[in-house]
C-alpha cells in the first residue's frame, strides 16, 4: 500500500496545509477588523467570500449613517418628483399650502392689535422666537393694510441678549424673590411692567408664544372691547379641581365664568389686560406657594392663574377652536366650528382655516408613516431635543405618507418641518 503513495505526497500535503493556514489568517484579519470597525464588516466579508459582487456590496459614500441612540433620525432625501407620480412631493407640499390658507386675505376691522411674545434668555427659546418673528414679519409685509400693528418681545430674563437689534424688545426685571424654579412665573410680572412702562398706539393686544407659527394672516378676532378671543385647552378644567380653585376665588365668581384658557393665544383690549395682569401675577405666585395647587395644576399653573384672574375682573372670551392647531394630534388645517351648544364658543359660524401652528408636542413616526404616540419613532421631531443648541437645519422631512392623501396623512406635521426649514434658510441659521 505504501508503494502506491507518491514520494512527493508529504511535500504536497505540507503545501496544502500552508495554503489553508494563509486563508485562515486572511479571514481572521477581516473578521478582527469587523470588531474594530463594525460599520464595514459586511462589505469586507463580501470582498472575501463574493469578490465578483464586491462593487455592488460597497456602501455608497452618500449613504446616510445609521441612526444614533436616542434616535434622532437620518433619513435619505425623497426622490425627485416625476410627472404624474403619485409620490410627487412638490405637488403634495403645494396642496398642503393651499389647505392652510396662507393667501387668504384677512378681514380688516380697523381695530389694530399689537403682537406680544414673551421669552427668556435660553437658547431653546431663542431659535423658536426668531422663527416666530420671521413669519410674523412675512405676514405683515404681505398684507400691510391688515389689523396687524407693532411687535414686542418681552424678555423676562432680566438682561439684554444678542437679539436686541433684530427684534423689538422690552427687558423686564425678574420676579422679586425668584420664580421658584418655575420659569413662566416671571411672565405675568413681566406683563405688569411692560403695560406700566410702555404706551402702545394699538387698542388691542395679541399674546403669542415662541413656538407659535402664523400660517394665515391674522385678524382681530376679539368680538368687542369687552370680550376677548382665546383658544380653549382641554386640560384647563376648573371644575376638576373645584376645592382648590374656590380657595383662590376671592370674589366668588361662578366657575362657569372661568374659561379653559391660558394667556396665549389671546386677543383682547389693552385696558382689560391692564386690569387682569396685576391679579394674574399675584395669583400665579400664591398658587405656586400652595402645595395642593402645585399638585393639581402642575406645569399649567400659570394658565389657571390667568383664567381665574380674568373671571374675577369680569372679562369674558369667545373660544376659538380655529385659533390654532397642535401637531401631531391635529392632522388638517381646516377646523370644525363649534356652535352655540357649548358655552363660550362662538355661534352661527362656519368651518375655518386656522391661524396658528403650535408645535409643543413630540412627533414620532415609523419610516412607513405610522404614528407612534408615546414611543420614539424612527422619524421624529420634538423641540425639546434642542434645549441647549439650535436644530441642525435643514431638518429631515417626515415620511412621504404624511404629505399624501390617505389614512396616514398629516398635513400639519409635514408643513411644520417645511416652515421650520424655510425660516432657517431665510435667517441663515
Amino acid at each position: 500500500m505504501a508503494a502506491l503513495i507518491p514520494r512527493s505526497f508529504p511535500l504536497l500535503f505540507a503545501t496544502f496545509l500552508a495554503s489553508l493556514f494563509c486563508v485562515f489568517n486572511i479571514t481572521s484579519f477581516f473578521l478582527s477588523s469587523s470588531v474594530r470597525n463594525s460599520g464595514v464588516v459586511l462589505s469586507r466579508a463580501r470582498l472575501v467570500l463574493k469578490s465578483s459582487s464586491s462593487a455592488a456590496s460597497l456602501p455608497s459614500s452618500s449613504s446616510p449613517p445609521p441612526p444614533p441612540s436616542p434616535p434622532l433620525p437620518f433619513l435619505s432625501p425623497p426622490p425627485p418628483p416625476v410627472k404624474d407620480d403619485p409620490l410627487d412631493f412638490t405637488s403634495a407640499s403645494a396642496r398642503a399650502k393651499r389647505r392652510y390658507g396662507e393667501n387668504i386675505k384677512p378681514r380688516v376691522t380697523g381695530r389694530k392689535f399689537h403682537t406680544v411674545i414673551t421669552a427668556n434668555n435660553a437658547k431653546y427659546v431663542e431659535w423658536q422666537t426668531r422663527i416666530a418673528y420671521h413669519y410674523w414679519k412675512e405676514m405683515k409685509a404681505k398684507f400691510p393694510d391688515s389689523d396687524v400693528g407693532g411687535f414686542t418681545r418681552i424678555l423676562h430674563g432680566g438682561h439684554k441678549d444678542n437679539l436686541m437689534d433684530d427684534i423689538p424688545t422690552y427687558v423686564a426685571k425678574p420676579l422679586p424673590g425668584g420664580n421658584m424654579g418655575y420659569v413662566v412665573l416671571d411672565r405675568p410680572y413681566a406683563f405688569v411692567q411692560w403695560l406700566r412702562d410702555v404706551d402702545i398706539e394699538e387698542d388691542y393686544i395679541f399674546m403669542t408664544e415662541p413656538d407659535h407659527i402664523l400660517v394665515r394672516p391674522l385678524e382681530n378676532l376679539a368680538p368687542s372691547e369687552d370680550v376677548g378671543a382665546a383658544f380653549p385647552f382641554f386640560y384647563i378644567n376648573v371644575k376638576q379641581f373645584e376645592s382648590t380653585v374656590q380657595r383662590f376665588n376671592d370674589k366668588g365668581v361662578p366657575l362657569e365664568d372661568m374659561a379653559p384658557i391660558g394667556n396665549s393665544p389671546v386677543i383682547l383690549h389693552k385696558s382689560k389686560l391692564k386690569e387682569i395682569a396685576p391679579l394674574w401675577s399675584d395669583l400665579a405666585v400664591r398658587l405656586k406657594q400652595d402645595g395642593q395647587a402645585v399638585k393639581d395644576f402642575g406645569w399649567v399653573l400659570e394658565m389657571y392663574a390667568f383664567s381665574i384672574a380674568s373671571a374675577q375682573v369680569g372679562i369674558k372670551y369667545e373660544l376659538r377652536l380655529d385659533f390654532m392647531v397642535q401637531p401631531p394630534w391635529d392632522t388638517q388645517f381646516l377646523r370644525k366650528c363649534v356652535g352655540p351648544s357649548e358655552q363660550g364658543y362662538r355661534e352661527n359660524c362656519q368651518d375655518e382655516h386656522v391661524w396658528i401652528l403650535h408645535y409643543t408636542y413630540g412627533n414620532d413616526y415609523t419610516l412607513e408613516g405610522e404614528f407612534t404616540p408615546g414611543k420614539y419613532g424612527a422619524w421624529r421631531f420634538d423641540k425639546r431635543s434642542y434645549m441647549a443648541t439650535y436644530p441642525a437645519f435643514p431638518l429631515e422631512m417626515p415620511p412621504k405618507q404624511l404629505a399624501l392623501p390617505g389614512p396616514k396623512q398629516n398635513v400639519i406635521v409635514w408643513t411644520l418641518i417645511e416652515k421650520l426649514n424655510e425660516a432657517a434658510k431665510a435667517l441663515n441659521i
